[in-house]
């Protein structure tokens, strides 16, 4: 395989307490080499790419290809996939030793487990337990993979051991008609599933419960989150403060509508207890609406200022993909990423008496990323300061996530970093509440004087230390050159890092 790697740098851009620079680029051409579908950081370890040949054939063929910090390829395996096989998720352990492929068949599941350290591959064939349970959601809790779905249409967790493959199924307590399991997710120490499930026929009327899941199958008694009968809790992500208190954070609506949001709730927990819960609206925010697109901000500010003549509050409803509360000494800060769905018009052609009809239908075309919005707290649940700043992504992912690197440094400094388009941003939040965001400007290529035509994805990862990596897809156009092609779509990756 024929790899670029050059060292580069970025526009030099000073941040607040550390200069930028890129230490290196990895460059595959997408028409010759492999097509790369994951990068996976393993800390100092490097990080591990997941690369599909370019190659038709009745299967497909993945390379998983280890890297050094210095960027240098040190080993690669290859697997089949039949095509007939799903593939699920891609899981990491909690100390980066092990990732995790799963697949499966009709009848069995299909790991394949890559070890870090060995930089070898093995597979664990399963057969599965129950062929009818439908898994949703994936995650990694100790030596089990954890999966949320449905067995026989009744809401269940399956357990799953990576040694064994032992297969326990937990239904959730209390599960009927009127209750459903609206997520899981892992605790902020990786010890528990947190499952959250609402309970009655809609988001308006119902009430969420919440329940710890540990590793052997063993449920805790549910807890309801006493709240405003006119809000409805949407999602939330467990923090522990200590061995018996814990915090809640997510989003609340008004509306009934599935997913929209009217603002934050945080709710703090001691032995199995809710202390409090308090609401913070969107409204209510500094210029939450000014990074919306002009003619969405003009269209909500009228409405905002209808409905405030008549005394209506939390009238802002959002989508938003929220990280776990962040505790500060005796404070707490909670960050979203505010997205919309967006749509896009496709014309097909239909057959009536055998005459074609044209017709046009409206297709999902991603989610859009427009800005940030941060929230700070008293040790009460009492705001203290809100933020808000763009993050407007020129690409759309088709799955909600979230773009967002968080970290602080010495002086407890937090920075928010992200990329958009083959640009490198971040935002970052002083101890004594000063916000300033830098635009690092745009990542040179490995050629001088590429014009970089358009970005597909990109993404930012936090990788070690002060080190991140930044990949993407670009398509580059240049005038006729000798040393390079005239045009070329590339995977790149960059490792991006601060000097103190």
């Amino acid at each position: 395989m024929k790899q670029l790697i050059a060292f580069v740098c970025l526009v030099n851009t000073f941040f607040a307490f550390s200069q930028i620079s890129n230490e290196g680029r990895i460059e595959f051409d997408l028409k010759t080499e492999e097509r790369i579908d994951k990068v996976i950081p393993v800390g100092e370890r490097g990080f591990v790419t997941l690369g599909l040949e370019n190659v038709k054939g009745a299967n497909d063929i993945f390379h998983i290809s280890m890297y050094s910090t210095s960027l240098q390829k040190e080993s690669s395996v290859d697997f089949e996939r039949e095509s007939r096989i799903t593939n699920h998720t891609t899981l990491l352990s909690n100390d980066s030793s092990q990732i995790i492929f799963l697949f499966s068949n009709r009848k069995e599941w299909i790991l394949k487990i890559y070890d870090v350290n060995n930089q070898s591959l093995n597979e664990r064939v399963f057969e599965k337990a129950d062929w009818t349970f439908q898994s949703l959601d994936y995650l990694l809790l100790g030596g089990k993979i954890v999966m949320n779905g449905f067995q026989k249409r009744k809401p269940t967790v399956l357990i799953m051991d990576l040694m064994s493959g032992d297969q326990q199924f937990v239904l959730i307590p209390g599960i009927s008609s009127k209750r459903t399991v609206e997520s899981i997710g892992l605790d902020n120490r990786n010890e528990k599933v947190v499952v959250f499930m609402r309970d009655g026929k809609d988001m308006k009327t119902g009430t969420m419960h919440l329940l710890f899941l540990e590793p052997n199958g063993e449920i805790s008694s549910s807890m309801e989150l006493d709240k405003d009968p006119n809000f409805s809790i949407i999602d939330g992500a467990v923090t522990w403060v200590n061995e018996g208190s814990f915090l809640i954070a997510g989003t609340y609506g008004t509306s009934g509508r599935r997913g929209y949001s009217a603002g934050y709730y945080f709710s703090k927990w001691t032995d199995g207890r809710q202390d409090f819960i308090t609401y913070h609206s969107f409204t209510d925010f500094a210029n939450y609406l000014s990074y919306l697109p002009q003619k969405a901000q003009k269209k909500m500010e009228k409405k905002l200022d209808r409905k405030k003549e008549k005394g209506a509050t939390d009238i802002i409803q959002s989508f938003v993909a929220i990280h776990p509360v962040i505790i500060i000494g005796d404070s707490y800060r909670i960050i979203g990423e505010v997205y919309y769905p967006t749509y896009r018009t496709e014309t097909y052609t239909s057959y009536v008496n055998g005459r074609a009809v044209m017709s046009t239908r409206q297709v999902f075309d991603g989610y859009q990323y427009t800005h940030a919005a941060v929230l700070d707290l008293d040790e009460s649940g009492q705001k203290i300061k809100d933020y808000c700043f763009s993050m407007y992504l020129s690409n759309k992912p088709f799955r909600v996530i979230r773009n967002l690197r968080i970290t602080e440094n010495q002086t407890g400094d937090m920075r928010m970093m992200y990329s958009t388009g083959s640009r490198l941003k971040a935002t970052t939040i002083t101890t004594n509440g000063e916000m300033s965001e830098t635009d690092y400007g745009q990542i040179i290529t490995n050629h001088e004087g590429d014009n970089v035509r358009s970005t597909g994805f990109t993404n930012c990862s936090y990788w070690y230390k002060d080190s991140y990596l930044v990949y993407g897809v670009q398509t580059i156009k240049n005038k006729e050159d000798e040393k390079v092609s005239k045009k070329r779509t590339i995977f790149f990756i960059n490792k991006i890092s601060y000097s103190k």
